[in-house]
């Protein structure tokens, strides 16, 4: 799973907290881009079974007035159009 975009200027932290809790940060760069990435062999996602069993991926921006959480389904939909950009 990757994702990747234009970092706000006021944005100062962007992560994931994956089906089976592990948060995995982004990495912001010098140049304003923010990029996550997380390979399915790694623990946290367990292979098999129907996505959309899954629980949502929570994603938490964080901005100097405070943090906001955003909660994406994990299905086949997303995984395409917001959780794994790139698809």
């Amino acid at each position: 799973m990757w994702a990747a975009g234009r970092v706000p200027d006021d944005v100062t932290g962007i992560s994931y907290r994956l089906p089976g809790g592990r948060a995995v940060g982004a990495t912001i760069t010098s140049a304003g881009y923010w990029m996550l990435k997380y390979h399915q062999g790694e623990p946290g996602i367990t292979g098999g079974g129907d996505v959309k069993d899954l629980p949502p991926v929570e994603v938490r921006v964080s901005r100097a007035a405070g943090d906001q959480t955003f909660m994406l389904e994990f299905s086949e939909r997303t995984m395409c159009n917001q959780v794994s950009h790139g698809c």
